[in-house]
């Protein structure tokens, strides 16, 4: 049995049974992989191997192949394996407050950052950066309204931006509809205020999927959005690679009003160049501040 807790980083990467049957050929991983991103547009060419070779083999074991050589053929023969694949490389683990903890010390930040916005009188830009299904940007929205409403501020205008690489996902996300067992976390006064009750499910109330806006975006090649007060990107990133983990970090950067915050995933940190565009505000929530550029307002921390 692992003796592996939080504190020593990243848990123990675990192969899935039948992986040791998989051949250990990194140059077919590779040609697979840029096949992906030539013929789909899918980029995973950044990805950390091991992870690929994780996910992939679940592909290998239901269709029956060993050798990334014969995935290949066989996707030039089906293509509609490229669906199925793409669903199985792609992480979609997600549920409204993940982490309670985390989100409590962010709402601390968040009620910074709304005065600030009601001050100003300037919306609140926040952006969810791989949302999959939606929980996330949702949480979001309910907990800036409910600390809009506690802490009697009014903003002209809440953008909350929602991206990921999964269509699927996102469809999901625009209908917002749950089932009863995705809205167990959530607090009661919330459940009756932005959700109503559909044929036994839970379907996010208009007022609040206005504020929130779905689409497809792809970290490693596309643009952030701008003039942003928050990023959320959690567990995301840790699939990257260290070069594009940086090139994130920096469109994170780029994307960010001066002390703007980003929150990471659990496992997560702002690595190398990281660090000197970033100050920790709160390392067990991995929640960051970025550094300001030029003189600007300060920071009041809550």
């Amino acid at each position: 049995m692992s003796d592996w807790t939080p504190a020593d980083g990243l848990p123990p990467e675990v192969n899935p049974p039948g992986m040791e049957e998989i051949e250990d050929n990194p140059e077919a991983l590779d040609q697979l992989l840029e096949k992906l991103y030539e013929e789909r547009g899918i980029d995973f060419r950044n990805y950390k191997r091991s992870t690929m070779s994780r996910r992939l083999a679940k592909r290998f074991r239901a269709r029956k192949v060993k050798s990334y050589t014969d995935y290949i053929k066989l996707l030039d023969k089906n293509v509609e394996e490229y669906e199925t694949l793409f669903d199985d490389l792609t992480v979609n683990e997600t549920y409204f407050f993940r982490n309670q903890t985390i989100f409590e010390t962010f709402q601390k930040y968040l009620i910074t950052i709304i005065k600030n916005c009601s001050d100003d009188n300037r919306p609140l830009r926040i952006w969810s950066a791989g949302c999959s299904s939606g929980e996330e940007p949702y949480s979001v929205a309910m907990l800036v309204d409910h600390c809009l409403l506690e802490q009697q501020k009014i903003l002209p205008e809440i953008q909350i931006f929602a991206t990921d690489i999964d269509q699927n996902m996102l469809q999901k996300a625009k209908e917002g509809v749950y089932p009863r067992l995705a809205v167990n976390g959530i607090p009661t006064e919330f459940l009756q205020s932005y959700f109503s009750l559909e044929n036994g499910n839970y379907k996010i109330t208009p007022s609040l999927q206005k504020q929130i806006r779905f689409e497809f975006h792809n970290l490693a090649h596309d643009p952030p959005f701008e003039n942003l007060d928050i990023i959320l990107c959690r567990n995301v990133i840790i699939y990257f690679n260290i070069g594009l983990q940086m090139e994130v970090l920096r469109k994170f950067y780029h994307g960010l009003r001066d002390d703007g915050l980003l929150l990471l995933g659990e496992y997560e940190v702002a690595i190398r160049e990281g660090r000197n565009l970033f100050t920790n505000l709160h390392f067990e929530a991995k929640l960051y501040r970025k550094r300001q550029r030029k003189q600007g307002k300060s920071w009041k921390k809550p």
